[in-house]
């Protein structure tokens, strides 16, 4: 079977979870299956598999390979070895958010305070809520201009039965080379070169607006994942200018042309409110000190910081 008897007796108390392949071949040797070996909590990956070598969080019963998040290294709790999972420590509560915030570190320090890691993904929109849907993140960030816009994104993507917790609204624009800013219809226009953002971000629906408002099929020669590596960018001089927010744009010391006003919101699902690391999230959206932090950050407007809709 390929399992030793110190490899069975630590699946049997818990200190390793067995790779997929270890769980087929220990039912198919018991003659059962693996939901009546192991019960329907066993923990499964959500999202890509690990390879042995590689590192996994423990989020609850999901097992996610680790990959780059918004705020460097997150500390792993166990790595995949060649038949099983072996544990480095036990897993502290975690939410796993999806999103393009360069400000979500603010909110990973408030939600440490009350007990809950943060992992923040880095996914644009569409990808966030993508990543929600497919079980990977409890939490989606999503910002798309218009009042009803991350409301019908939701419902195109996922359907019903979620909540929009509103984190800000910020301003969104065009970073640009140089010390004086210039109109985005000329910078359409001119022999501008964009950094973009990938298909389904907000700042990506904002470019491609400014190109079909003048008229023009959008060109770019470089696509980032995140609003911070579009700033760098245009600063490090691989383009002349990309839609980013404001924030970035003036921690970079990049001209800064506002397009457009969006709510940045927090998408999950409605049966999650009760859950004790979403609660301590939206504990500290309403925090008075969280949001004054916010009103600190340049184009963060945090006056509705903490209000939740629904979406039925």
């Amino acid at each position: 079977m390929g399992v030793s008897r110190a490899g069975l007796g630590a699946i049997e108390s818990g200190e390793v979870v067995p790779s997929v392949a270890t769980a087929l071949r220990l039912a198919e040797v018991l003659g059962c299956t693996v939901e009546e070996l192991f019960g329907s909590t066993a923990r499964r990956f959500a999202g890509p598999a690990a390879a042995p070598g590689e590192r996994v969080w423990v989020v609850g019963d999901r097992l996610l390979r680790v990959e780059a998040t918004a705020v460097g290294e997150v500390p792993h709790d166990a790595v995949m070895g060649r038949r099983a999972l072996e544990r480095r420590a036990e897993p502290e509560p975690t939410l796993v958010l999806a999103g393009c915030d360069p400000a979500v570190g603010l909110l990973g320090a408030a939600l440490a305070r009350r007990g809950v890691r943060l992992v923040p993904l880095q996914r644009g929109t569409r990808a966030a809520l993508e990543a929600l849907g497919a079980g990977v993140a409890d939490v989606a960030g999503v910002h798309l201009p218009g009042p009803e816009e991350n409301e019908r994104a939701v419902r195109g993507t996922l359907g019903g039965g979620f909540r929009l917790a509103h984190v800000a609204r910020w301003r969104e624009g065009v970073a640009v080379a140089g010390a004086a800013p210039r109109p985005t219809s000329s910078l359409v226009r001119a022999r501008t070169t964009w950094v973009a953002r990938e298909a389904g971000s907000g700042a990506r629906a904002c470019l491609d607006r400014l190109f079909r408002e003048a008229g023009r099929e959008p060109a770019f020669r470089r696509v980032v994942r995140d609003h911070r590596s579009v700033a760098q960018l245009v600063r490090d001089g691989w383009g002349t200018a990309g839609v980013c927010v404001e924030l970035v744009a003036a921690e970079a010391g990049l001209a800064f042309v506002p397009t457009e006003t969006e709510p940045y919101e927090l998408c999950f699902r409605a049966e999650l409110e009760d859950d004790p690391r979403v609660a301590a999230l939206l504990a500290v959206l309403r925090d008075r000190s969280f949001r004054a932090l916010l009103a600190d950050l340049p184009g963060y407007d945090p006056s509705s910081t903490g209000e939740v809709r629904a979406i039925p």
